[in-house]
């Protein structure tokens, strides 16, 4: 028995099992009608309306469980498998997730597209990926990665105080704009902590702090609790290292912090820097905290080819530490 619904990763068929009484499995076609002949399980794929005062074009019957079709494909379409665990062991224990493993037949999917999830009722949303399983000892083994949100700041750091900004000769070859930065500097030199860390400026007002981009406002709220993180819209607004220079000296030999930005600022948005904070955010994957949490959900790709899956475990510890590492 199955019944068509429309689920938030799109349109869906679920299925339920009459005999368990449980619901068994979710699949990524829709289908308006299932049918037996002769023992063989038939259905119709729903297809969508058709433009007004065209005929609504039919359905196709497809064959499930046909030895001549492969493994997840549906009505001529190539799907993946897939599953979501919950991992609720001590539930009143907060926990330090270390890693994760997979037990089964050698050709489970290594695929990059597995997630682990902390405490997912909560908000800011905990989640995590650990990208490939990896065989080590006939064990696939996935690194939980370090935390997707900012937390308590440990990723954020301040680089110094910028005290005048100016355009950068245009490099050949390259459709971006690079600025130089004159700074007092907290740090001995200027050099980045990580190749891929980014920069956002912020400005000091009312006893907090309130962070902008080069050229334009950001949408991420990272002064109320670190707990803000990067979208697609703000990204062409920050700073980023530039590969060739990131100090430079130029011709008063001052040193000079250089970003690189997506495109050239304007006279105005460069006097604008003066009196800025300047703060480099290193990689979430290197530099963020570790996932924590009474309980944890990971959800694992596993690929169209057939395979045998016989445990999951999850390696933790307990910690006395709130989610914050306090």
């Amino acid at each position: 028995m199955a019944s068509s619904t429309s689920l938030v990763s799109g349109p869906a068929t679920v299925a339920f099992n009459t005999k368990s009484g449980h619901w068994v499995t979710r699949y990524s076609f829709l289908t308006n009608c299932f049918a037996y002949l002769n023992r063989l399980l038939f259905s119709g794929n729903e297809q969508p309306p058709a433009p007004l005062g065209q005929p609504r074009q039919p359905g196709l019957v497809f064959e499930h469980n046909s030895i001549d079709v492969p493994r997840a494909n549906f009505y001529g379409e190539q799907y993946g498998t897939g599953i979501s665990v919950a991992f609720n062991s001590m539930p009143s224990v907060n926990k330090i997730y270390k890693s994760f493993s997979l037990e089964g037949t050698r050709n489970i999917a290594d695929s990059a597209l597995n997630y682990f999830i902390v405490n997912s009722d909560n908000t800011p949303d905990k989640s995590f990926d650990f990208g490939a399983v990896k065989d080590k000892g006939g064990i696939l083994y996935g690194h939980i990665g370090q935390s997707q949100s900012m937390l308590h700041g440990g990723n954020l750091e301040l680089v110094g105080v910028i005290e005048s900004a100016q355009s950068l000769p245009f490099i050949p070859g390259s459709t971006l704009g690079t600025i130089g930065l004159e700074m007092t500097t907290t740090e001995n030199d200027l050099l980045p902590s990580h190749a891929d860390s980014l920069y956002i400026i912020g400005t000091v007002a009312d006893n907090s702090i309130f962070f902008d981009g080069f050229l334009g406002s950001i949408s991420a709220q990272i002064n109320s609790s670190f707990n803000g993180v990067f979208d697609d819209s703000d990204l062409p607004l920050i700073g980023r290292n530039n590969d060739t220079r990131s100090v430079f000296t130029n011709q008063a030999n001052q040193y000079l912090k250089v970003i690189e930005l997506a495109s050239q600022p304007t006279d105005e948005q460069l006097e604008f820097l003066a009196g800025k904070l300047l703060f480099e955010f290193n990689p979430l994957p290197v530099f963020g905290d570790e996932p924590r949490g009474q309980y944890a959900e990971a959800i694992i790709s596993l690929g169209s080819a057939p395979y045998e899956l016989y445990a999951l475990n999850v390696d933790f510890e307990p910690t006395d530490l709130d989610h914050n590492g306090q």
